[in-house]
Protein backbone atom coordinates (compact mmCIF):
# COMPACT_ATOMS: atom_id res chain seq x y z
CA UNK A 1 0.00 0.00 0.00
CA UNK A 2 1.17 3.36 -0.26
CA UNK A 3 0.38 6.78 0.83
CA UNK A 4 -0.08 10.55 -0.64
CA UNK A 5 0.51 13.47 0.15
CA UNK A 6 -2.11 16.14 0.91
CA UNK A 7 -2.63 19.76 1.88
CA UNK A 8 0.74 21.35 4.11
CA UNK A 9 2.62 18.35 3.53
CA UNK A 10 6.39 19.41 2.64
CA UNK A 11 8.03 16.71 0.69
CA UNK A 12 11.62 15.72 0.90
CA UNK A 13 14.21 15.90 -2.70
CA UNK A 14 14.16 13.45 -5.12
CA UNK A 15 14.94 9.53 -4.20
CA UNK A 16 17.77 9.67 -6.81
CA UNK A 17 18.71 13.29 -7.13
CA UNK A 18 21.94 12.54 -9.39
CA UNK A 19 19.79 12.43 -12.04
CA UNK A 20 18.82 15.79 -12.05
CA UNK A 21 20.25 19.03 -13.75
CA UNK A 22 21.81 21.30 -10.40
CA UNK A 23 19.39 24.44 -11.75
CA UNK A 24 21.17 27.51 -9.67
CA UNK A 25 17.85 29.29 -11.25
CA UNK A 26 14.79 26.53 -10.42
CA UNK A 27 11.81 27.36 -10.72
CA UNK A 28 8.91 26.38 -8.23
CA UNK A 29 6.18 25.14 -10.80
CA UNK A 30 3.02 24.30 -9.40
CA UNK A 31 0.40 22.46 -12.22
CA UNK A 32 -3.27 22.11 -10.77
CA UNK A 33 -4.82 19.45 -12.94
CA UNK A 34 -7.73 16.42 -12.95
CA UNK A 35 -5.54 13.60 -11.67
CA UNK A 36 -1.72 12.52 -11.78
CA UNK A 37 -2.82 9.32 -10.56
CA UNK A 38 -5.11 7.85 -12.78
CA UNK A 39 -5.58 8.02 -16.71
CA UNK A 40 -8.57 6.23 -16.91
CA UNK A 41 -10.33 8.08 -19.84
CA UNK A 42 -7.60 10.93 -18.96
CA UNK A 43 -5.00 11.12 -21.48
CA UNK A 44 -3.93 14.32 -20.01
CA UNK A 45 -2.67 12.34 -17.52
CA UNK A 46 0.17 11.23 -19.74
CA UNK A 47 1.70 14.55 -20.83
CA UNK A 48 1.76 15.74 -17.54
CA UNK A 49 3.75 13.03 -15.72
CA UNK A 50 5.91 12.94 -19.14
CA UNK A 51 6.04 17.63 -18.16
CA UNK A 52 6.77 16.63 -14.25
CA UNK A 53 9.88 14.19 -15.36
CA UNK A 54 11.19 16.87 -17.68
CA UNK A 55 11.17 19.37 -15.07
CA UNK A 56 12.36 17.43 -12.27
CA UNK A 57 15.49 16.33 -14.96
CA UNK A 58 15.76 20.31 -15.49
CA UNK A 59 16.37 20.81 -12.36
CA UNK A 60 13.06 22.64 -11.27
CA UNK A 61 10.99 21.88 -8.56
CA UNK A 62 7.41 21.19 -9.13
CA UNK A 63 4.53 20.10 -7.27
CA UNK A 64 0.54 18.66 -8.43
CA UNK A 65 -2.48 19.32 -7.03
CA UNK A 66 -5.32 17.17 -7.48
CA UNK A 67 -8.58 17.27 -5.85
CA UNK A 68 -9.62 14.76 -3.47
CA UNK A 69 -12.02 11.77 -5.37
CA UNK A 70 -12.05 13.54 -8.85
CA UNK A 71 -14.04 12.34 -11.33
CA UNK A 72 -10.85 10.35 -13.61
CA UNK A 73 -9.49 8.59 -9.93
CA UNK A 74 -13.08 8.02 -8.50
CA UNK A 75 -13.89 5.15 -11.98
CA UNK A 76 -10.15 4.05 -11.23
CA UNK A 77 -10.86 3.13 -8.13
CA UNK A 78 -14.51 1.42 -8.86
CA UNK A 79 -13.44 -0.30 -12.09
CA UNK A 80 -10.17 -1.69 -10.95
CA UNK A 81 -9.81 -1.28 -6.99
CA UNK A 82 -7.38 0.78 -4.62
CA UNK A 83 -4.65 -1.36 -6.28
CA UNK A 84 -4.78 0.49 -9.17
CA UNK A 85 -3.08 3.46 -7.08
CA UNK A 86 -0.08 1.11 -5.58
CA UNK A 87 0.55 0.29 -9.11
CA UNK A 88 0.70 3.68 -9.95
CA UNK A 89 3.04 4.67 -7.41
CA UNK A 90 4.77 1.46 -8.49
CA UNK A 91 5.30 2.82 -11.89
CA UNK A 92 6.32 6.01 -11.26
CA UNK A 93 7.89 6.46 -7.83
CA UNK A 94 9.16 9.82 -7.43
CA UNK A 95 5.69 11.19 -8.17
CA UNK A 96 3.28 11.84 -5.56
CA UNK A 97 0.81 14.10 -6.11
CA UNK A 98 -1.14 16.51 -3.18
CA UNK A 99 -4.93 15.97 -2.52
CA UNK A 100 -6.97 18.73 -1.66
CA UNK A 101 -10.34 18.20 -0.61
CA UNK A 102 -12.96 20.61 -2.30
CA UNK A 103 -12.83 24.48 -1.34
CA UNK A 104 -14.65 27.59 -2.53
CA UNK A 105 -14.73 31.71 -1.76
CA UNK A 106 -12.92 32.40 0.93
CA UNK A 107 -11.54 29.71 1.77
CA UNK A 108 -10.15 28.32 -2.19
CA UNK A 109 -8.46 31.91 -2.48
CA UNK A 110 -6.53 31.17 0.82
CA UNK A 111 -5.40 27.64 0.20
CA UNK A 112 -4.36 29.41 -3.35
CA UNK A 113 -2.56 32.51 -1.73
CA UNK A 114 -0.44 30.06 0.10
CA UNK A 115 0.48 28.46 -2.79
CA UNK A 116 0.96 31.12 -5.10
CA UNK A 117 3.58 33.07 -2.81
CA UNK A 118 5.63 30.08 -2.91
CA UNK A 119 5.43 29.79 -6.71
CA UNK A 120 7.37 30.89 -10.28
CA UNK A 121 4.99 28.88 -12.33
CA UNK A 122 1.94 27.92 -12.23
CA UNK A 123 0.02 26.03 -14.70
CA UNK A 124 -3.74 25.21 -14.63
CA UNK A 125 -4.57 22.44 -16.99
CA UNK A 126 -8.40 23.16 -18.41
CA UNK A 127 -10.05 19.85 -17.10
CA UNK A 128 -10.25 21.80 -13.67
CA UNK A 129 -13.04 23.21 -11.34
CA UNK A 130 -13.81 26.71 -12.89
CA UNK A 131 -13.48 28.49 -10.25
CA UNK A 132 -10.23 27.33 -9.06
CA UNK A 133 -9.41 28.15 -13.02
CA UNK A 134 -10.71 31.79 -12.49
CA UNK A 135 -9.34 32.01 -8.83
CA UNK A 136 -5.76 31.51 -10.46
CA UNK A 137 -6.25 34.08 -13.21
CA UNK A 138 -7.50 36.63 -10.41
CA UNK A 139 -4.82 35.58 -7.93
CA UNK A 140 -1.58 35.99 -9.82
CA UNK A 141 -2.04 39.27 -10.58
CA UNK A 142 -0.97 39.75 -6.69
CA UNK A 143 2.39 38.24 -7.05
CA UNK A 144 4.70 40.10 -9.49
CA UNK A 145 6.93 37.18 -9.31
CA UNK A 146 4.55 34.78 -10.46
CA UNK A 147 3.79 33.95 -14.48
CA UNK A 148 0.14 31.83 -14.99
CA UNK A 149 -0.60 29.62 -17.39
CA UNK A 150 -3.55 27.84 -18.69
CA UNK A 151 -3.47 24.74 -20.50
CA UNK A 152 -5.94 23.71 -23.02
CA UNK A 153 -5.78 19.87 -24.12
CA UNK A 154 -9.14 20.01 -25.53
CA UNK A 155 -11.61 21.62 -28.00
CA UNK A 156 -14.48 23.42 -26.30
CA UNK A 157 -13.13 26.47 -27.43
CA UNK A 158 -14.27 25.30 -30.43
CA UNK A 159 -17.61 23.67 -29.22
CA UNK A 160 -18.20 25.29 -26.13
CA UNK A 161 -17.00 29.23 -25.90
CA UNK A 162 -19.13 30.40 -23.50
CA UNK A 163 -18.24 27.96 -21.12
CA UNK A 164 -14.86 29.00 -21.97
CA UNK A 165 -15.01 32.44 -21.65
CA UNK A 166 -16.41 32.68 -18.62
CA UNK A 167 -13.07 31.80 -16.79
CA UNK A 168 -11.71 35.28 -17.87
CA UNK A 169 -8.64 33.36 -19.20
CA UNK A 170 -7.72 37.11 -20.03
CA UNK A 171 -6.13 37.20 -16.21
CA UNK A 172 -3.43 34.73 -17.20
CA UNK A 173 -0.45 35.44 -18.38
CA UNK A 174 -0.63 33.07 -21.29
CA UNK A 175 -2.64 29.72 -23.07
CA UNK A 176 -1.57 26.89 -24.20
CA UNK A 177 -2.60 25.50 -26.48
CA UNK A 178 -2.39 21.74 -28.14
CA UNK A 179 -3.28 22.86 -31.45
CA UNK A 180 -2.80 25.23 -33.47
CA UNK A 181 -6.23 25.19 -35.00
CA UNK A 182 -6.99 25.85 -30.71
CA UNK A 183 -4.61 28.50 -30.74
CA UNK A 184 -6.24 30.93 -33.49
CA UNK A 185 -9.54 30.12 -32.27
CA UNK A 186 -8.43 32.20 -28.67
CA UNK A 187 -6.58 34.82 -30.58
CA UNK A 188 -9.26 35.07 -33.31
CA UNK A 189 -12.39 34.99 -31.13
CA UNK A 190 -11.42 35.50 -27.42
CA UNK A 191 -8.63 38.39 -28.56
CA UNK A 192 -6.14 36.92 -26.19
CA UNK A 193 -2.39 38.37 -26.94
CA UNK A 194 -0.33 35.58 -25.06
CA UNK A 195 -1.90 32.31 -26.87
CA UNK A 196 1.15 29.60 -27.98
CA UNK A 197 0.86 26.29 -29.82
CA UNK A 198 2.49 23.83 -27.51
CA UNK A 199 1.81 20.75 -28.80
CA UNK A 200 1.34 17.10 -26.68
CA UNK A 201 4.53 14.68 -27.00
CA UNK A 202 5.84 11.10 -25.46
CA UNK A 203 7.96 10.88 -22.82
CA UNK A 204 10.62 8.96 -24.36
CA UNK A 205 11.84 7.06 -21.21
CA UNK A 206 8.60 5.33 -20.66
CA UNK A 207 7.67 4.66 -24.19
CA UNK A 208 10.17 2.94 -25.69
CA UNK A 209 11.05 -0.25 -28.50
CA UNK A 210 10.72 -3.64 -26.38
CA UNK A 211 11.49 -6.92 -27.54
CA UNK A 212 8.54 -9.03 -27.04
CA UNK A 213 6.61 -12.28 -28.57
CA UNK A 214 4.01 -10.98 -30.96
CA UNK A 215 0.33 -11.62 -29.13
CA UNK A 216 -1.56 -9.51 -32.05
CA UNK A 217 -0.82 -8.22 -35.52
CA UNK A 218 -2.77 -5.16 -35.32
CA UNK A 219 -3.79 -3.10 -32.16
CA UNK A 220 -6.17 -0.36 -31.36
CA UNK A 221 -6.11 1.52 -27.69
CA UNK A 222 -8.51 3.90 -27.94
CA UNK A 223 -12.13 4.81 -26.17
CA UNK A 224 -15.51 4.98 -27.14
CA UNK A 225 -17.10 7.60 -27.18
CA UNK A 226 -19.91 10.66 -27.92
CA UNK A 227 -20.11 9.63 -31.76
CA UNK A 228 -17.12 11.27 -33.17
CA UNK A 229 -15.79 8.64 -34.37
CA UNK A 230 -18.05 5.18 -33.67
CA UNK A 231 -18.76 4.69 -37.48
CA UNK A 232 -15.80 5.24 -38.70
CA UNK A 233 -14.09 3.17 -36.02
CA UNK A 234 -16.68 0.19 -37.30
CA UNK A 235 -15.52 0.82 -40.86
CA UNK A 236 -11.94 0.87 -40.27
CA UNK A 237 -11.11 -1.33 -37.52
CA UNK A 238 -14.07 -4.01 -37.17
CA UNK A 239 -14.44 -4.19 -40.61
CA UNK A 240 -11.03 -4.57 -41.53
CA UNK A 241 -10.85 -7.52 -38.61
CA UNK A 242 -13.75 -9.22 -40.06
CA UNK A 243 -11.96 -9.18 -43.22
CA UNK A 244 -8.60 -10.40 -42.56
CA UNK A 245 -9.72 -13.56 -40.52
CA UNK A 246 -5.98 -15.06 -40.30
CA UNK A 247 -5.22 -11.94 -38.86
CA UNK A 248 -5.36 -11.04 -34.85
CA UNK A 249 -6.57 -7.77 -33.80
CA UNK A 250 -6.92 -6.50 -29.99
CA UNK A 251 -8.69 -3.76 -28.92
CA UNK A 252 -8.58 -1.94 -26.16
CA UNK A 253 -10.31 1.28 -24.01
CA UNK A 254 -13.05 2.31 -21.87
CA UNK A 255 -16.49 3.42 -22.00
CA UNK A 256 -17.73 0.51 -25.00
CA UNK A 257 -21.48 -0.42 -24.36
CA UNK A 258 -22.16 -4.24 -24.27
CA UNK A 259 -23.70 -4.25 -27.60
CA UNK A 260 -20.37 -2.54 -29.01
CA UNK A 261 -18.40 -5.25 -27.13
CA UNK A 262 -21.09 -8.34 -28.48
CA UNK A 263 -19.84 -6.89 -32.25
CA UNK A 264 -16.60 -7.00 -31.45
CA UNK A 265 -16.17 -10.88 -30.58
CA UNK A 266 -19.08 -11.60 -33.36
CA UNK A 267 -19.01 -11.19 -36.51
CA UNK A 268 -15.83 -8.80 -36.38
CA UNK A 269 -13.38 -11.55 -34.38
CA UNK A 270 -11.94 -8.01 -32.14
CA UNK A 271 -10.51 -8.98 -29.13
CA UNK A 272 -11.98 -6.49 -26.61
CA UNK A 273 -9.43 -6.28 -22.90
CA UNK A 274 -10.84 -3.54 -21.38
CA UNK A 275 -8.51 -1.56 -19.87
CA UNK A 276 -5.00 -1.07 -18.41
CA UNK A 277 -2.88 2.06 -17.04
CA UNK A 278 -1.00 4.08 -19.65
CA UNK A 279 2.21 2.99 -18.69
CA UNK A 280 1.16 -0.58 -19.32
CA UNK A 281 1.35 0.64 -23.63
CA UNK A 282 4.37 0.00 -24.52
CA UNK A 283 4.05 -3.68 -23.88
CA UNK A 284 1.21 -3.84 -25.30
CA UNK A 285 2.44 -1.95 -28.39
CA UNK A 286 5.64 -4.01 -28.30
CA UNK A 287 3.31 -7.39 -28.68
CA UNK A 288 1.91 -6.10 -31.96
CA UNK A 289 2.88 -5.80 -35.05
CA UNK A 290 1.17 -2.02 -36.20
CA UNK A 291 -1.22 0.03 -34.32
CA UNK A 292 -4.36 2.02 -36.07
CA UNK A 293 -4.92 5.95 -35.60
CA UNK A 294 -8.57 6.69 -36.13
CA UNK A 295 -8.81 10.36 -35.64
CA UNK A 296 -12.29 12.16 -34.21
CA UNK A 297 -14.07 13.61 -36.27
CA UNK A 298 -13.57 17.01 -34.84
CA UNK A 299 -9.86 16.43 -36.00
CA UNK A 300 -10.18 15.95 -39.20
CA UNK A 301 -12.56 18.97 -40.08
CA UNK A 302 -12.14 21.89 -38.18
CA UNK A 303 -9.26 21.50 -35.57
CA UNK A 304 -6.61 21.09 -37.60
CA UNK A 305 -2.91 19.87 -37.00
CA UNK A 306 -4.32 18.42 -34.01
CA UNK A 307 -2.89 14.63 -33.71
CA UNK A 308 -3.71 12.99 -30.66
CA UNK A 309 -1.04 12.14 -27.77
CA UNK A 310 -1.64 8.11 -28.97
CA UNK A 311 0.12 9.07 -32.12
CA UNK A 312 3.54 10.44 -30.08
CA UNK A 313 3.19 7.26 -28.18
CA UNK A 314 3.12 4.90 -30.57
CA UNK A 315 5.56 6.03 -33.00
CA UNK A 316 8.27 6.63 -29.56
CA UNK A 317 7.97 3.03 -29.24
CA UNK A 318 8.84 2.24 -32.79
CA UNK A 319 5.09 0.77 -33.93
CA UNK A 320 4.40 0.81 -37.42
CA UNK A 321 1.13 3.17 -36.98
CA UNK A 322 -1.65 3.47 -39.76
CA UNK A 323 -3.69 6.56 -39.92
CA UNK A 324 -6.48 7.75 -41.91
CA UNK A 325 -6.20 11.61 -42.83
CA UNK A 326 -5.68 14.37 -40.69
CA UNK A 327 -4.38 17.84 -41.51
CA UNK A 328 -0.63 18.37 -40.26
CA UNK A 329 -0.31 21.96 -40.26
CA UNK A 330 2.74 21.90 -38.84
CA UNK A 331 4.91 19.68 -39.91
CA UNK A 332 5.21 17.61 -36.82
CA UNK A 333 6.22 14.25 -39.31
CA UNK A 334 6.54 12.98 -42.30
CA UNK A 335 3.33 11.39 -44.03
CA UNK A 336 4.79 7.83 -45.47
CA UNK A 337 7.96 7.86 -43.53
CA UNK A 338 7.12 8.39 -39.91
CA UNK A 339 3.50 6.43 -40.44
CA UNK A 340 1.05 5.17 -42.93
CA UNK A 341 -1.98 6.90 -44.28
CA UNK A 342 -5.01 5.44 -45.80
CA UNK A 343 -7.83 6.86 -47.47
CA UNK A 344 -10.98 4.15 -47.46
CA UNK A 345 -11.44 0.74 -45.94
CA UNK A 346 -10.09 -1.11 -49.15
CA UNK A 347 -6.68 1.01 -48.60
CA UNK A 348 -6.81 -0.07 -45.00
CA UNK A 349 -7.21 -4.05 -45.25
CA UNK A 350 -4.61 -3.94 -48.32
CA UNK A 351 -1.67 -1.49 -46.05
CA UNK A 352 -2.27 -4.20 -43.08
CA UNK A 353 -2.11 -7.00 -45.02
CA UNK A 354 0.97 -5.95 -46.50
CA UNK A 355 2.79 -4.92 -43.36
CA UNK A 356 1.76 -7.99 -41.55
CA UNK A 357 4.03 -9.95 -44.19
CA UNK A 358 7.00 -7.31 -44.12
CA UNK A 359 9.23 -7.31 -41.16
CA UNK A 360 11.92 -5.04 -43.18
CA UNK A 361 9.13 -2.12 -43.91
CA UNK A 362 7.83 -2.29 -40.18
CA UNK A 363 11.29 -1.65 -39.11
CA UNK A 364 12.12 0.57 -41.38
CA UNK A 365 8.84 2.87 -40.26
CA UNK A 366 8.85 2.45 -36.74
CA UNK A 367 12.89 3.29 -36.48
CA UNK A 368 12.21 6.49 -38.78
CA UNK A 369 9.21 7.06 -36.46
CA UNK A 370 11.27 6.41 -33.33
CA UNK A 371 14.03 9.14 -34.33
CA UNK A 372 11.42 11.76 -35.51
CA UNK A 373 10.28 11.91 -31.69
CA UNK A 374 13.69 11.99 -30.07
CA UNK A 375 14.59 14.54 -32.14
CA UNK A 376 11.40 16.98 -31.92
CA UNK A 377 8.55 15.42 -29.98
CA UNK A 378 9.86 14.52 -26.35
CA UNK A 379 7.67 15.62 -23.29
CA UNK A 380 11.83 17.60 -22.57
CA UNK A 381 11.39 19.43 -25.84
CA UNK A 382 7.62 20.38 -24.95
CA UNK A 383 9.07 21.51 -21.21
CA UNK A 384 11.90 23.63 -22.74
CA UNK A 385 9.54 25.26 -25.08
CA UNK A 386 7.16 25.93 -21.78
CA UNK A 387 9.77 27.46 -20.22
CA UNK A 388 10.96 29.53 -23.00
CA UNK A 389 7.55 31.13 -22.84
CA UNK A 390 7.79 32.31 -19.54
CA UNK A 391 11.24 33.92 -20.18
CA UNK A 392 9.89 35.56 -22.84
CA UNK A 393 6.45 36.94 -21.30
CA UNK A 394 8.79 37.70 -18.14
CA UNK A 395 11.06 39.80 -20.52
CA UNK A 396 8.02 41.88 -22.27
CA UNK A 397 6.94 43.19 -18.52
CA UNK A 398 8.56 46.34 -17.63
CA UNK A 399 10.47 45.09 -14.50
CA UNK A 400 10.82 41.24 -14.77
CA UNK A 401 11.02 39.68 -11.33
CA UNK A 402 14.00 38.37 -9.86
CA UNK A 403 13.20 35.11 -9.25
CA UNK A 404 13.17 34.21 -5.32
CA UNK A 405 16.15 32.49 -4.21
CA UNK A 406 13.90 30.50 -1.53
CA UNK A 407 14.42 27.03 -2.14
CA UNK A 408 17.31 26.77 -4.88
CA UNK A 409 20.15 25.65 -3.39
CA UNK A 410 18.77 22.33 -5.12
CA UNK A 411 15.86 19.97 -6.76
CA UNK A 412 12.84 19.49 -4.32
CA UNK A 413 9.98 17.50 -6.11
CA UNK A 414 6.39 17.34 -4.32
CA UNK A 415 6.30 13.97 -6.42
CA UNK A 416 9.08 12.27 -4.14
CA UNK A 417 7.45 9.76 -1.15
CA UNK A 418 7.29 11.64 2.29
CA UNK A 419 9.75 10.37 4.93
CA UNK A 420 7.85 9.83 7.94
CA UNK A 421 8.10 12.09 11.00
CA UNK A 422 9.50 14.88 9.33
CA UNK A 423 9.59 18.05 6.57
CA UNK A 424 6.18 18.83 7.73
CA UNK A 425 7.28 21.96 9.42
CA UNK A 426 5.29 23.71 12.53
CA UNK A 427 1.53 23.52 12.53
CA UNK A 428 1.72 21.51 8.99
CA UNK A 429 -1.12 19.17 8.01
CA UNK A 430 0.14 15.75 8.10
CA UNK A 431 -0.28 13.35 4.96
CA UNK A 432 -3.54 11.39 4.98
CA UNK A 433 -4.03 8.28 3.19
CA UNK A 434 -6.49 8.08 0.08
CA UNK A 435 -9.49 6.46 0.69
CA UNK A 436 -9.25 2.49 1.26
CA UNK A 437 -5.45 2.81 0.71
CA UNK A 438 -3.53 2.18 4.18
CA UNK A 439 -1.29 4.91 5.30
CA UNK A 440 1.72 4.08 6.86
CA UNK A 441 3.30 4.80 10.35
CA UNK A 442 4.30 8.55 10.96
CA UNK A 443 5.73 10.08 13.88
CA UNK A 444 8.98 10.66 15.81
CA UNK A 445 10.93 6.92 15.69
CA UNK A 446 8.51 5.43 12.70
CA UNK A 447 10.06 3.09 10.43
CA UNK A 448 10.84 4.78 7.28
CA UNK A 449 8.76 4.10 3.86
CA UNK A 450 9.43 0.51 2.06
CA UNK A 451 9.74 0.38 -1.47
CA UNK A 452 6.85 -0.80 -3.44
CA UNK A 453 7.80 -4.20 -5.08
CA UNK A 454 8.10 -3.96 -8.59
CA UNK A 455 4.17 -4.39 -10.55
CA UNK A 456 4.65 -5.91 -13.84
CA UNK A 457 2.04 -4.38 -16.21
CA UNK A 458 -1.19 -5.36 -16.37
CA UNK A 459 -1.46 -9.05 -18.69
CA UNK A 460 -2.23 -7.88 -22.38
CA UNK A 461 -5.60 -9.86 -21.47
CA UNK A 462 -6.55 -7.06 -19.52
CA UNK A 463 -6.88 -4.30 -21.90
CA UNK A 464 -5.61 -0.27 -21.77
CA UNK A 465 -7.51 2.67 -22.35
CA UNK A 466 -6.89 5.97 -24.54
CA UNK A 467 -7.18 8.34 -21.88
CA UNK A 468 -8.43 10.93 -24.15
CA UNK A 469 -11.67 12.93 -23.66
Amino acid sequence: MTMLPRDGAEVAPSANPQSAIRNPQSQRVAIFGQSLISDWNHGNAHFLRGVMRALGQLGHAVTFYEQENNWALTHLIAEQGPDAVTAFAAAFPTMRPVLYPPRSGAALDDWLRGILVETDIALVHEWQEPELIRAVGRLGGEYPHLTTLFHDTHYRAYSEPATMRALDLARYDAVLAFSPSITAIYRRDFGLPHVYTVHEAADPDLFRPLDRPKQQDVVFVGNWGDRDRNETMREYVFAPSAALPDLRFALYGVRYDATTQQAMRDPYHVDYRGWAANYAAPEIYAASRMSLHIPRGQYTTALYGTPTIRVFEVLACGLPLISLPWSDSDGLFTAGQDYLVVHDQAAMIATIRRLAADDTARAEIGAHARATILARHTCRHRTEQILDIVAALRADRPHPPTPSPEGRGGVRWAISPLPSGEGSGEGAAQPQPLPAISPLPSGEGAAQPQPLPAISPPPLGEGAGEGAR
